[in-house]
């Protein structure tokens, strides 16, 4: 494991996280959603400059979002402080997308950034059921 990188929680790597997000981003694009979101697409890859950020989708009202990946066993509040102050990226919306459940302060720590949230293992499964049977299967 490379210098530095916090071990996983779950069997899922950085990069199946980032490919699970890419294809929840288009199946949402199905769900009458307000806003609804139109376009989603991954911005680069590991190794690449990505502005801190892994995805980004555009909505029908012309705001944006972007996505950024977290497969690690904690999301402290200063992880939640790095990642903030290391997004380049302007977009109306910010979304941590943790592959664990965020605690309370985590949480409290994104709600203090105007425009920031995060999707926890819950919350991704919360969106999931969102979906048409077919789909989310």
């Amino acid at each position: 494991m490379p210098s530095g990188r916090k071990l996983p929680t779950s069997g899922m790597g950085w990069d199946e996280l980032e490919e699970f997000l890419d294809d929840l981003l288009v199946r949402l694009r199905a769900v009458s959603a307000i806003p609804r979101l139109v376009n989603s697409y991954r911005y680069g890859t590991q190794g690449q400059v990505q502005e801190g950020i892994d995805h980004v989708g555009e909505y029908d009202d012309g705001s944006s979002a972007t996505f950024q990946c977290k497969e690690q066993r904690s999301l402290t509040k200063g992880d939640v402080e790095t990642i903030v102050a290391n997004t380049e990226y302007e977009a109306d919306r910010h979304v941590i997308v943790y592959s664990g459940v965020a605690s309370a302060k985590a949480r409290k720590t994104a709600a203090e950034y105007p425009g920031w949230t995060i999707w926890d293992r819950k919350d991704l499964a919360n969106l999931v059921r969102t979906l048409p049977l077919h789909e989310a299967r």
